[in-house]
């Protein structure tokens, strides 16, 4: 039985696969799951559609990121923290820290989406990425500085 892939799976394709399965799996499993289409003209014609439609809504997405990409890369952030000895933090800088600081900045950027892979625990400049949607991601300045400075 040739059905039309919803979303995608592991074992069959990626969305909007036409693929070949047993009926009885397609029966079962699959249609009443809401992964798969019966690939008939209609239901064809139906995904072609919907599959333009999300392309158009990504490349929409895609530009709106691009957008933002060159507003944040053209920010710095500056954080200002208590600093001990050999420029070591009491404490450190965390994604948390930096959405605060792009939040009074006017830039509103979820902390799931900053790239921070360790949290900073030294003064000094540092670049750290921000994934946008489109797959895109924008390298911003962050500067952490000592609070008497």
């Amino acid at each position: 039985m040739k059905v039309v892939l919803l979303e995608t799976i592991h074992s069959l394709g990626a969305v909007g696969d036409v693929v070949n399965v047993k009926p009885g799996y397609a029966r079962n499993l699959l249609i009443p799951r809401g992964k798969v289409l019966i690939a008939n003209p209609r239901n064809m014609k139906h995904i072609a559609h919907q599959q333009m439609i999300l392309e158009h809504k990504l490349k929409r997405a895609r530009l709106a990121a691009q957008e933002v990409k060159k507003g944040l890369e053209t920010k710095g952030v500056t954080i200002r923290k208590k600093a001990g000895e050999n420029e070591k933090l009491f404490g450190s800088v965390t994604a948390m820290d930096i959405e605060e600081a792009l939040r009074a900045q006017g830039a509103v950027v979820s902390r799931k989406f900053i790239l921070l892979e360790e949290p900073i625990k030294k003064l000094g400049k540092y670049k750290v990425g921000i994934k946008l949607d489109g797959g895109l991601e924008a390298k911003i300045s962050v500067e952490v500085v000592g609070e008497g400075t």
